[in-house]
């Protein structure tokens, strides 16, 4: 009876080894896709902030000269309120 009980406890060994050995397969490939989500995560928000600072930089000149015109355009405004026209 020992010998019987014996290759039974080996064939549940060697079946829990051979899942062990495939969950162990398993986790790594999850790991492998967590870690290059990661990656690709990372990738995506120093491309999206690039951009946002890339955009600032080639469109702070025209920034500037519409800053400049509303600032002219505000102080001749104040010139012209100032200005009274003489009454007949």
């Amino acid at each position: 009876m020992e010998d019987k009980e014996f290759k039974n406890m080996e064939r549940q060994l060697r079946e829990t080894r051979a899942l062990t050995e495939r969950n162990n397969e398993i986790l790594q490939k999850v790991h492998g896709s967590m870690v290059w989500s990661r990656v690709l995560w990372i990738f995506y928000w120093v491309i999206i902030v690039g951009v946002a600072v890339g955009a600032f930089y080639f469109l702070e000149p025209y920034w500037d000269t519409l800053v400049a015109l509303v600032e002219t355009t505000e102080s001749l405004r104040a010139q012209f309120g100032n200005f009274t026209v003489p009454q007949e």
